[in-house]
Formats: C-alpha cells, sequence, structure tokens
C-alpha cells in the first residue's frame, strides 16, 4: 500500500471524546505477559486468546482500553457463550456480522459457524486519534483524553516533560513507551507510542494542536497521518462471528484460518501503537489494515471489524480477506455448516 493513499485514510479531526475515569486494567494484564517473555513469533502463534471458546493467536498483549465508571469495576465482563443457531434471527447485528470466505484453492473446508455473545462491564473507550508514520520504518502514537496512566504506581514510571508540562513515562521492554500528563486546560493525556525514540516522540507531541480535548489534524507533523476511527459502542452486549476452517483434527496447524467479525472499536493502526516492530500497514481493498508477525489481519470495512488468523504470511491472508462476503443467515455456506459449540475441540 503507498503512503499516498495512507495519507488519504484520514480522520476528521473534531471526533469529540469521551470522559474517562481510568483505562481498562491493560497495564497489569500486558506487564505479566511481557515479564512472562510473551512476544509475538514470525510465522507462528506465539499466545493465544480464547473468543467465544475458541483459540485465536494474539495480535498484541491485549484489547483496547475500556471506559470506566469511576470505580475498578470496570474490568472485561463476562460471556454469554455461542448463541444458539435457533436464535439468530434475534442476536442484534448477527444479519450485518455473517461472513464467509468463499472456496477458495489453498483454503481448507469450513470446520463451522457460531455467535458469541459478551456482556462488557463498560463502554470501549475509543481514542481520541491514533497516528502512524510508514517511513522510514512504521511508527505508531495513540492518544486517550481525560484518561489515568494505567501504570502509575509501579517503580520504574518516571517523572518527566512532554509539552512544557510535568509528565510521567515510562519505557517498555519491547521498545513501546507509555506517557500521561494534564495540559493547562486541565485535560488529561495518556499516550501509548511505538517505533520511536523519547525525543522523537517528545517532538511529534509538541507539534499537537490539543486544545478542547481534542487532536486536531492540521497540526499533525508532515510525516504522519490519522486513522479513521469507528463510531462508539452504544451497548454493553456485544457479538462476534467466527467462522473457521481447517481439518478435522484439534490442532492448530497450517490448515488452520479463522474469520472473526464484531462492532468496529477502534482502528487496525492502534497496534502499531503497542507493536511497531512487528506490525505491517497494509489494505484489504483499499482499506487500511494491519497484519502482525504472529498472523493476523485486522481491517475495518462499514463499521465492522474484521480479523482473520492463519499461516501463510501477509500475502496469503490478505488474498483471503479480500475474498470475505457478506451473506445472509440463510445462505447454503452457513446453513450447511456445523455449529462451532459443537466443534470437540471449541464448544462441544
Amino acid at each position: 500500500m503507498s503512503t499516498d493513499l495512507l495519507a488519504e485514510l484520514r480522520v476528521v479531526d473534531d471526533i469529540g471524546v469521551v470522559p474517562l475515569a481510568s483505562i481498562h486494567r491493560r497495564a497489569q494484564t500486558i506487564r505479566r505477559r511481557r515479564r512472562a517473555g510473551a512476544a509475538l513469533a514470525v510465522g507462528a502463534v506465539a499466545a493465544a486468546l480464547v473468543v467465544g471458546g475458541a483459540s485465536l493467536p494474539l495480535g498484541s498483549p491485549a484489547g483496547p482500553p475500556q471506559a470506566q465508571a469511576g470505580t475498578d469495576a470496570c474490568t472485561t465482563g463476562y460471556g454469554y457463550g455461542w448463541t444458539d443457531r435457533a436464535r439468530w434471527d434475534a442476536v442484534p447485528h448477527a444479519d450485518a456480522l455473517a461472513s464467509v470466505i468463499p472456496p477458495t484453492a489453498g483454503l481448507a473446508p469450513m470446520r463451522g459457524v457460531g455467535i458469541h455473545e459478551a456482556h462488557l462491564d463498560c463502554l470501549p473507550a475509543v481514542p481520541a486519534a491514533v497516528l502512524y508514520a510508514t517511513r522510514p520504518a512504521l511508527r505508531g502514537v495513540s492518544l486517550w483524553v481525560d484518561a489515568d496512566n494505567p501504570y502509575e504506581g509501579e517503580a520504574d514510571v518516571e517523572n518527566t516533560t512532554v509539552r512544557g508540562v510535568a509528565a510521567r513515562s515510562l519505557a517498555l521492554s519491547d521498545g513501546e513507551r507509555v506517557l500521561s500528563w494534564s495540559e493547562p486546560d486541565h485535560h488529561r493525556w495518556y499516550v501509548e507510542a511505538s517505533g520511536l525514540t523519547a525525543e522523537s516522540l517528545d517532538d511529534v507531541l509538541a507539534d499537537l494542536d490539543l486544545r478542547g480535548g481534542v487532536v486536531h489534524e492540521p497540526s499533525l507533523p508532515s510525516a504522519w497521518s490519522s486513522a479513521e476511527l469507528p463510531l462508539r459502542a452504544v451497548s454493553l452486549r456485544t457479538q462476534t462471528w467466527t467462522v473457521q476452517y481447517g481439518n478435522a483434527g484439534a490442532a492448530w496447524d497450517a490448515d488452520r484460518v479463522q474469520l472473526t467479525a464484531e462492532e468496529a472499536a477502534t482502528s487496525p493502526a492502534q497496534v502499531a501503537s503497542s507493536s511497531a516492530a512487528l506490525t505491517t500497514l497494509t489494505d484489504v481493498d483499499g482499506r487500511l489494515a494491519a497484519y502482525t508477525a504472529n498472523g493476523m489481519l485486522r481491517w475495518n470495512a462499514d463499521g465492522i471489524a474484521y480479523t482473520l488468523v492463519g499461516s501463510g504470511g501477509l500475502d496469503r491472508l490478505r488474498m483471503l480477506a479480500e475474498r470475505v462476503e457478506h451473506v445472509g443467515l440463510d445462505d447454503p455456506l452457513v446453513t450447511r455448516a456445523k455449529d462451532l459449540a459443537d466443534v470437540a475441540d471449541i464448544g462441544g
């Protein structure tokens, strides 16, 4: 994907923000996994995340931060499990999420389909901006407004200065850096960045116009773009459509491919803010996409976030992603498919 096309995928600067009392306990999860030596491995599954009962390789150590209602109660939520097929028509957005990869050369037969529902403790927090630059190497910066620093209290958080005011900073072992500070207008900012030195990050942040708790796009440095952000979720109940391809065995092997679709909560480019060295920005049908080195491709389309997991590298996953089709719940590819809830290594 050319940088010209990347530059065209920009967000309107006046996106507005939702005040946050705190960020989801992402910091603790990240720290535990990083200290345990979790890392992405090229062409392999390095870690696993159970989504809807199915094992998914992780593209980043944790999901997006979540808004909080003034207490520590907002952690993750709870799942309702696989939804019985007889109830699919009653599942909100099921008809919008239903997607498949039609029979394709090199793609194993479909193992099954399913819808998994969950209830969040709070609504996902959309960043105020997700910024990225692709030359000479990928760099990413994500900013949240009126958000606490979830690393505060750890021994290695340091005092520093950013934008001429006192700030708190932490450098993580994988190259990610986090910063927090308060602007003179009393808006509090929390930033995650990867692929930049501390000095380069300071320079980028110094250039930004953050008046009113908004990242004003005209102030972006010339090498940087702002990713399009989805609308904020309005329901605590979530739905994830899952289709899995592969042989009947339980082992995740080279034939296994999994496609998930859910309401978009952030830009795929956000992963560059935590794992720039392991991320490649590309496109799927002209839409900004992010591929991580463990075999995960993410892209958004029409308010839906798609994630495709499998082996074969970026070229193969991108080819499969461009074949994804939206289908009806009564499509023969769906009606003839086995329920993932009945697949022994997933739900059965």
